[in-house]
This record gives structure tokens, C-alpha cells and sequence, in this order.
């Protein structure tokens, strides 16, 4: 367990996970944290679309090899901010197919939201295909990506040099492709509200949080509220985190492992303290006040963190 100092990968020892997903899908649906170039949503099916059509029996190794051709011609597009594989070029790991797929399958622009990107290449493989309404009408071509995304870039395909810059339609066409995936029985997420807000001619919105600023004059009630206990809940689990690496801290003075200035123990309790401040002027009331059910458990989960550490003064 000391070893996780030592560990520079994303990980849930808390297991808070879940309800943060959920309350991330619930407000800005399609996307996460890794994902701030909207281009992608338009890179990635134009490439697999491209593969789709020219190596049908070879179409993720093809796409794979277009997507790391893409990394250097946005590289030599000199706006590297956001770039997946900024560092590593051509070698990363992670693709922007894998990052964004979900966003894709969400937003409606690939079809067959059943299908992994391996199983999609495989049903290509076989000459299968993602048939709707529209292909048996129409007697057109099937195919597993929206028919009606924007033409790619004359020179794209050349990979010589690419940029982020959405041009005007397909801006539009992506936000509506946002706008249309809400579900029709709940609530309007946050993004499709703020969306509606640049649209109507409000100021881009700049914050450190998304409960820092105004949200956007139409937000449905229920997701105003979800974004307070949201706020209850980031200041809760960063409580619990601070205090799991002072406990952590502290099992570490009976080692032989060198704290550092970032892991000692004064540090911890430092900014356990400086948490308790900011925790206590939350508007927290106890969980019985609440009614709903994870509203409920996430204020309760704020409530008795803040008064734990407000009566141990941020220390074990």
C-alpha cells in the first residue's frame, strides 16, 4: 500500500468512482475529464469511415495507423493544447478512438452502440453492416456512422498538417448531434444548457468549477440541484482522500521509505486543516433534510466528513 506514493497512474481506492460517473454522465453526458478538443468527435469517424471504405478487412489496423498519422499532422499544426500524444507522438498508448468512443456512441454518430471498436471491425470483416429505416427506403449503402457528418478537410487524409479549428458547420452539426442525445424522459443535461446559452449569444463561461459560475438561465431544477450536492460531493471526497494520505503518511514513518515534501505528514495535515475551512462554509445540512435517494447519500456523505473533521481539527 506505501507503494502508492510511488504510483503515477489514476486510481479508486476510495471507490467513490460510481456516484462521480454518475454524476458527470447525469450533467455533461459524452464526455470526461481527458477529452477537451472537440475535433476528435469528427476525427475519429472521418478516419474510420475512410478505413471502413478502403480496408474493410483491415479496418482498425488501418484507422490505428491513420489516427497515429493524425498525432504528428496536429503536431505540426502547432496548437499541441489537448493533443492526445503530445508527448509521446506516435507511441501512445491510448488512442483518440478509445477515449472518445462512448461520446460517439452517446451523441448517436456511431450506430451500433453494442459494438466495441474490435467488434465494429470485425462485423466490416464479414460484410456486415448497421442497417436502419433509412437503408431499406433509400436502398443506400449502410453504414455504422451518421450520414450526414460533415465533409473531412480536402487535405486531411494527407497528414501533413491538421488543426482543431471546428469551422462553422461543423460546429453546428455537433451540437446538435449534443442537443438531440438528451433522453427525452429526463431532464436536459447542463451541456445541452450551455450550449443552448452560447447560441443565444452569452459569454463563453470560464471557471475553475462549474458551481463557480452562473449556470445558464433554462437549467432544469433537478440539474441545478444535482450540481450543488455535486459541489457537497467533490468537497467530501477530497476530505476523505486527504485524510486516506495522512493515514497513509503516517504508516510510512515505521518504513525505511523518504517522505517527501508532498507526502509528509505535516503536509497532510496542513491541508486537512485548510479543507476543514472551505468544508465548513459549505451550505451542508444533515442528511435527513434531503429526501432524495443519491442526493441523500451524497449530502450524508459531505455531512459527516466535514463534522469528523471539524471535531478532530483535520488530525488522526
Amino acid at each position: 500500500m506505501l507503494r502508492l506514493f510511488e504510483d503515477t497512474d489514476t486510481v479508486d481506492d476510495l471507490g467513490i468512482g460510481t456516484v462521480r460517473d454518475s454524476i458527470s454522465n447525469s450533467l455533461f453526458p459524452g464526455t470526461s475529464v481527458i477529452q477537451t478538443r472537440a475535433r476528435y468527435f469528427l476525427f475519429v469517424p472521418w478516419l474510420f469511415r475512410r478505413a471502413e471504405q478502403r480496408h474493410p478487412q483491415q479496418l482498425v489496423a488501418k484507422a490505428t495507423d491513420m489516427e497515429r498519422s493524425l498525432i504528428e499532422a496536429l503536431r505540426a499544426g502547432g496548437d499541441t493544447e489537448g493533443l492526445i500524444g503530445v508527448q509521446r507522438g506516435k507511441d501512445v498508448r491510448t488512442l483518440p478512438s478509445a477515449i472518445f468512443w462512448g461520446g460517439l456512441i452517446r451523441y448517436g454518430i456511431f450506430l451500433s452502440p453494442s459494438l466495441t471498436i474490435r467488434q465494429y471491425g470485425r462485423h466490416v470483416a464479414r460484410g456486415l453492416a448497421a442497417l436502419d429505416r433509412e437503408d431499406e427506403i433509400g436502398d443506400r449503402i449502410p453504414s455504422f456512422w451518421q450520414r450526414d457528418i460533415p465533409d473531412p478537410p480536402t487535405d486531411l487524409l494527407r497528414f501533413k498538417v491538421a488543426t482543431f479549428d471546428l469551422t462553422r458547420d461543423e460546429a453546428e452539426w455537433l451540437c446538435e448531434r449534443i442537443i438531440s442525445s438528451d433522453r427525452p424522459d429526463q431532464p436536459a443535461s447542463l451541456l445541452t444548457a450551455y450550449i443552448r446559452d452560447l447560441r443565444r449569444g452569452e459569454p463563453l463561461v470560464v471557471a475553475d468549477a462549474m458551481w463557480d459560475a452562473a449556470l445558464p438561465s433554462d437549467t432544469p431544477p433537478p440539474i441545478a440541484e444535482l450540481v450543488r450536492h455535486a459541489q457537497q460531493f467533490s468537497c467530501a471526497t477530497q476530505g476523505a482522500a486527504l485524510l486516506y494520505n495522512l493515514m497513509l503518511a503516517e504508516e510510512r514513518l515505521n518504513t525505511d521509505l523518504e517522505p517527501t515534501d508532498g507526502t509528509s505528514v505535516d503536509n497532510y495535515r496542513l491541508r486537512l486543516d485548510e479543507w476543514t475551512a472551505t468544508a465548513t462554509d459549505l451550505p451542508i445540512g444533515p442528511p435527513e433534510s434531503v429526501t432524495s435517494g443519491t442526493a441523500s447519500s451524497t449530502t450524508e456523505c459531505a455531512y459527516r466528513v466535514t463534522r469528523a473533521s471539524s471535531s478532530t481539527g483535520g488530525r488522526t
